[in-house]
C-alpha cells in the first residue's frame, strides 16, 4: 500500500528535501510512540510491584502497632494486679493503653478501607497507587499528631520516678524529648515525600 509520501513526485532538489524531513518526521513520531508505550508497561509493572511491597510493610507495621499495644496493656493489668507499683508507673500505662488501642482504631479503619479497594487488573494500577499513598499519608499524619500528647505526658512521667528515685532528671528528659522528637520529624519526612508522591500519581490520572 503506498503512502501520501510515496505518491509525490520529485521534481526539484527543494521537493526531494521536503520529502525526506517528511520522512524523518514520520519516523521519529513512530519511534516515540513506540518508546513511550514500551516505558509506560515497565512503569507500571514496577508500580504493581511497588504497591505490593508498600502493602506488605503497611501490614507488618500494623501488625507491630497491635503487640505494642497489647504490651503496654498487659504491663498496665499487671501494675494493677501486682499492688505495689508506683502510681505515676500505673497512670502513664493507662494513659498508653488507651492512647494506643485509640491509635490502632483509626489505622485499622483506614488501612482495611484502603486494602478493600486494591485490585489485581493492571489497568488499577495507578489507582491502587493513590488509595495507598493515601493511607500512608494518613499514617503519617497519626504517627505525627500522636508525638503531641505524648510529649508533656512522657516529661511528666519522668519528672515523678526520678524525683521519687532522687536520681539526675536531665538525661533522661533530654533522651525521651529527642526520641519523640526524632518520631516527629521521620512522620513529616515521610509525610512530605508521600504528598509529592500522590501530587505526582493524580498527575498520571488526569493525562
Amino acid at each position: 500500500m503506498m503512502t501520501g509520501i510515496e505518491h509525490k513526485q520529485v521534481k526539484n532538489p527543494e521537493d526531494l528535501s521536503s520529502v525526506e524531513a517528511e520522512l524523518d518526521l514520520s519516523w521519529d513520531e513512530l519511534s516515540s510512540d513506540w518508546q513511550s508505550q514500551a516505558y509506560k508497561k515497565t512503569d507500571i509493572k514496577q508500580l504493581i510491584k511497588h504497591t505490593k511491597r508498600r502493602v506488605y510493610l503497611a501490614k507488618c507495621c500494623l501488625a507491630g502497632d497491635l503487640l505494642a499495644t497489647l504490651g503496654v496493656i498487659i504491663s498496665f493489668i499487671w501494675g494493677i494486679i501486682a499492688g505495689d507499683w508506683e502510681k505515676a508507673t500505673i497512670y502513664y500505662l493507662g494513659f498508653g493503653s488507651v492512647t494506643s488501642i485509640v491509635f490502632c482504631i483509626y489505622v485499622i479503619q483506614f488501612r482495611l478501607q484502603a486494602w478493600r479497594q486494591v485490585r489485581d487488573a493492571p489497568d488499577k494500577a495507578i489507582a491502587n497507587a493513590v488509595v495507598n499513598c493515601q493511607s500512608s499519608i494518613k499514617y503519617a499524619q497519626l504517627v505525627k499528631f500522636s508525638c503531641l500528647p505524648f510529649l508533656p505526658v512522657a516529661n511528666w512521667y519522668l519528672y515523678e520516678v526520678t524525683t521519687a528515685a532522687e536520681k539526675p532528671i536531665l538525661p533522661a528528659l533530654l533522651f525521651v524529648n529527642v526520641f519523640i522528637a526524632t518520631i516527629w520529624w521521620v512522620s513529616e519526612y515521610f509525610l512530605r515525600k508521600r504528598r509529592v508522591e500522590l501530587e505526582r500519581l493524580k498527575g498520571f490520572v488526569s493525562e
